[in-house]
């Protein structure tokens, strides 16, 4: 399975593991009702994190089982194994600076190849 979150945080990606396994969905109340989790076990400093922000940072949300994929971020679930990556897009803008950028984006393919 993978899940891939866009590069600006617009469109909100959760999930949770469990001894049944892996749920993914757009907000924690679906998790919640799916009730894969109880949603009384509170995390204490994002809910104090929270209270000061008025929002939690990071992956951690204040449902100690249910995490937030990054924007940008791609989580692979492979072998029971969740393995977290970046895809890094490169916008080229001067002619003269593909020299230096070519290697760089070769690569990056071969990287990606590796990580698939």
């Amino acid at each position: 399975v993978i899940l891939s979150r866009d590069p600006f945080g617009i469109k909100p990606l959760y999930y949770t593991e469990s001894l049944n396994g892996l749920a993914f969905a757009s907000e924690p109340q679906a998790l919640i009702k799916s009730e894969l989790i109880d949603a009384t076990d509170l995390s204490k400093q994002s809910i104090y994190e929270l209270l000061s922000l008025q929002f939690t940072t990071g992956r951690n949300t204040i449902y100690r089982n249910i995490n937030r994929v990054l924007p940008g971020e791609t989580i692979q679930i492979k072998s029971g194994e969740i393995i977290f990556w970046y895809i890094i897009i490169i916008v080229l803008n001067r002619k003269e600076n593909t020299n230096f950028i070519n290697p760089l984006l070769n690569g990056l393919k071969v990287l990606l190849f590796f990580l698939l």
